[in-house]
């Protein structure tokens, strides 16, 4: 799937330097304020546009259960829209000289209608992964409370039905805490769990950035960053269990996190460069 995932920020670059290409004309014309402002609008509009399209791939890439050919439709829908924006930014360069202002205009009318398509493709494409989680996970108390134990793992453990004890992940080789007199252990963090489990997510979800991945240092193994931010985004699907279908809370949360999962796997597999 890897050449899906960078066509829309393949086309994003074009889009930039259309844009750049675009204003061009108007350059020679322009103060240096004025090329300054007009460039940080470009960055701006860009930047913006970038930030949406990234919400729709994400929002494609976090629906459970969906195969391959799945999962390259719906990547393709948000290439075509990003591909589209290019086109109709190269188009207008063949209409008549426009002034700065003119042209700042028309791209943001461009991109106007085109923010309205990826929008409701990012709604589209969130509805499912509700759909795929309200499906799979929230069931019944019952099969929660056993999903939970296997989400832990050995990450954490159940101590009767009220308390949760977390052992997260270690932030270097050979992290312990002093948990007797004369003995060293796991570093563990116990946690109430609540009615509804929206606010225990809440309280997990606050320790696990704090207190580990905000404490992160060279010594941090990526694979204990990876386990962290996956099991961040495990629980907010559990959390999505105790709100209303129309709330997408932690839907976005569950998106967000799998998203970072995805882009610290692929520094785990391919390195930093």
């Amino acid at each position: 799937m890897a050449p899906y995932l960078s066509n829309a920020r393949r086309h994003l670059a074009v889009l930039s330097i259309a844009m750049a290409g675009f204003f061009a004309p108007s350059f020679a014309q322009a103060s240096l304020p004025g090329l300054i402002v007009t460039d940080i609008v470009i960055g701006q509009a860009v930047d913006k546009f970038g930030g949406l399209v990234d919400r729709a791939r994400d929002a494609a890439l976090a629906v459970e259960g969906q195969t391959n050919e799945h999962v390259k439709e719906r990547l393709e829908q948000v290439d075509k829209i990003v591909s589209d924006t290019v086109s109709k930014i190269n188009a207008l360069e063949k209409q008549a000289s426009l002034d700065a202002q003119a042209r700042i205009d028309q791209i943001n009318a461009v991109l106007k209608e085109e923010t309205v398509r990826i929008n409701d493709l990012e709604e589209k494409f969130m509805a499912d992964v509700s759909k795929k989680i309200r499906e799979v996970q929230c069931t019944s108390d019952v099969v929660m409370q056993e999903q939970m134990k296997d989400l832990l793992g050995r990450l954490g453990v159940f101590l009767g039905t009220n308390t949760l004890i977390v052992t997260p992940a270690v932030l270097f080789e050979g992290e312990t805490e002093r948990c007797y007199v004369l003995s060293k252990c796991r570093v563990q963090k116990s946690f109430q769990i609540y009615t509804p489990f929206s606010q225990t997510y809440g309280e997990v979800k606050d320790y696990l950035l704090k207190e580990r991945i905000g404490k992160m240092d060279g010594r941090t193994p990526v694979e204990s960053v990876v386990d962290t931010y996956s099991l961040i985004a495990d629980l907010a699907k559990r959390a999505t269990c105790h709100t209303e279908a129309n709330n997408m809370t932690y839907e976005n949360e569950y998106v967000n996190y799998s998203s970072m999962v995805r882009q610290w796997n692929s520094i785990l597999t391919y390195g930093m460069d």
